[in-house]
């Protein structure tokens, strides 16, 4: 990412929300996480709202935090979401009422009520989708039972990335993907479907003109940026629900039809196709189409996903038991997890071991008598110490690796490839508190001794200290590294094309690894200062430490496959 040109994506989903800055490099895209959030249902006298006016507060910290960041080169953000849900607006565009959460049991009894007004199988051949009590047109149709009022008072229907736009400053609009599984939107013929609308009697002058991915709907508000203090960007429209935009993003360049699992709060099993399928059968079956990007159809059958482990964690952080995914992730992994592999050998030919220094030193002598390529995740220092991007290749042929030093080791590796007569090597590594576990805490002098030990083996370096921080700050801090190498009359030029060229490599694989202060030549020394941002996904933004430990296992697993399976060769 070298121009000043980037793009803002926001996805949201049921538990949380997750902001991305991406760039176009060739035909390689280029993520950076930049803001995380999590998403609350609040429950109030019998129904269940969204807290919209948090996720707006939100989305809005997150475009300040971007354009900041990037210098403010966000030249576009587009949103994408859960469907279903949507607000109702007013002339003045007015919200009427917070929108409801899709699982609201005012829908309750309605799929089989709305048989009565229009028999399933024509709805069907209409609109191809699956009959489930959270879609659009049963809350519609509760809401007109319950509060005949608010449809009288809407002048529009805004689905939840199309209000959050909105608020931003594009215009009133509904974006293709999110309309095609209301139960209110003809398929085939792309168009509100107005027989179903007036069976059903709902206004048709609330429903918006539909657009496709890929629209421009507007610009960033002068009232948002004043706000924010920051410039304007524009607004688009792309597969604005999110199964929409995750399919995409797996689809690839073929045109064939292919298989997909997409899984968060929900999961949905289905195959991208070029046209819906109608059939008695796939109406008997329970499957539903819904409009993708480009036009193609997402053939596909909803089952249950994460909601019940989400709820389970809603409940126990009531408890006053907060766990994180990767806390649960840890216990679940650590249960009997090398039993299995001796009843079962077959099972994994790689295996990432996590649990802690002790246990790996437990696990590495039968992983190697069960002929498993080890790739240890913990400071034991059972095998040989590999960094991907220095030695990856020389790793292959071990059986148990070590993924000790991802951090700090390469950029002093590249220093003393500028400067080898360097004397003095110092590693200060600080992390967020709430990202050092049990584990991390009960490992930190083996973090620091197999550190030691990693930056004397690729530097040659003797004389080396490394010091870690668990800064309890709130809000957690992105995890830092700072690397100081003692040098006599050094050559910065060298130095920084080796950093940067160090950097660049290192990106390939972890996305949010970036050099924030540096090199520079001070008192003697050379300072360079790193900065790990995670991805987000599993993990929180904070948790740099343990996600770039992930990434490079992850990638030394990849090159492991690839040779065994002699790809690429």
């Amino acid at each position: 990412m070298m121009d000043n040109s980037y793009a803002l994506a926001v996805d949201l989903g049921a538990s949380g929300g997750k902001l991305f800055v991406g760039k176009l490099e060739g035909e390689r895209a280029e993520i950076v996480p930049v803001h995380q959030f999590e998403n609350r249902i609040i429950n109030a006298r019998g129904r269940s709202y969204w807290d919209f006016l948090h996720i707006l507060h939100e989305i809005k910290t997150g475009y300040a935090k971007a354009q900041q960041e990037f210098g403010g080169g966000i030249q576009s953000i587009a949103i994408d979401s859960w469907c279903n849900d949507y607000a109702l607006l007013s002339k003045n565009g007015a919200m009427l009422e917070s929108p409801r959460n899709y699982r609201d049991k005012r829908t309750e009894g309605w799929v089989e009520r709305a048989g009565g007004l229009l028999p399933r199988r024509e709805v069907y051949q209409k609109t191809g989708q699956q009959f489930a009590r959270f879609q659009t047109c049963y809350h519609l149709l509760a809401q007109k039972e319950e509060e005949p009022g608010l449809l009288e008072l809407a002048a529009s229907l805004l689905f939840i990335p199309d209000y959050l736009s909105y608020l931003l400053g594009a215009g009133r609009y509904t974006e293709y993907t999110v309309a095609s599984v209301t139960n209110l939107f003809h398929i085939t013929e792309n168009r509100w479907d107005t027989d179903i609308l007036d069976a059903y009697g709902l206004p048709r002058s609330i429903f918006m003109p539909i657009v496709q991915p890929g629209t421009k709907v507007g610009r960033v508000s002068d009232e948002v940026c004043a706000e924010l203090k920051t410039p304007a960007a524009d607004i688009y429209a792309v597969g604005s629900h999110d199964t929409a935009c995750a399919v995409a993003s797996a689809a690839g360049d073929s045109d064939e039809p292919f298989l997909f699992i997409s899984s968060g709060t929900w999961s949905l099993v289905g195959v991208e196709i070029p046209a819906p399928i109608l059939t008695e059968e796939s109406l008997a079956a329970g499957f539903g189409n819904e409009g993708g990007v480009g036009g193609r159809i997402r053939y596909i059958k909803n089952v249950m996903g994460l909601w019940l482990l989400q709820e389970c964690m809603r409940v126990w952080k009531a408890q006053g038991k907060d766990y994180s995914y990767a806390r649960l992730a840890g216990q679940a992994e650590a249960a009997g997890t090398i039993g299995a592999l001796i009843d079962d050998p077959g099972a994994a030919d790689i295996v990432f071991d996590a649990t802690s220094a002790a246990m790996h030193a437990k696990h590495a002598p039968v992983l190697k008598a069960l002929g498993k390529y080890a790739i240890d995740m913990t400071p034991a220092r059972q095998g040989k110490l590999c960094v991907p991007v220095i030695n990856g290749a020389e790793c292959l042929a071990e059986s148990n690796v070590n993924c000790g030093g991802q951090a700090t080791v390469p950029i002093a590796s590249a220093i003393l490839r500028a400067h080898p007569e360097t004397s003095y090597i110092e590693v200060v590594s600080s992390i967020a508190s709430k990202s050092a576990g049990p584990g991390t805490r009960a490992n930190i002098d083996e973090f620091t001794q197999t550190t030691r030990e990693a930056l004397r083996l690729f530097t040659g370096v003797e004389k080396t200290k490394v010091i870690i921080n668990l800064n309890p700050a709130e809000p957690p801090i992105l995890m830092h590294n700072t690397i100081y190498a003692q040098i006599g009359e050094p050559d910065m030029g060298a130095i920084a094309e080796a950093v940067a060229d160090m950097e660049k490599r290192l990106q390939a694989y972890v996305p949010g690894y970036r050099v924030i202060a540096g090199p520079v030549f001070e008192a003697g020394r050379v300072t360079t200062m790193i900065q790990v941002t995670g991805l987000g996904d599993y993990l929180p933004v904070y948790a740099g430490n343990l996600d770039i430990i992930t990434c490079a296992g992850v990638y030394l697993a990849e090159m492991y496959a690839k040779k065994t399976l002699g790809i690429g060769e």
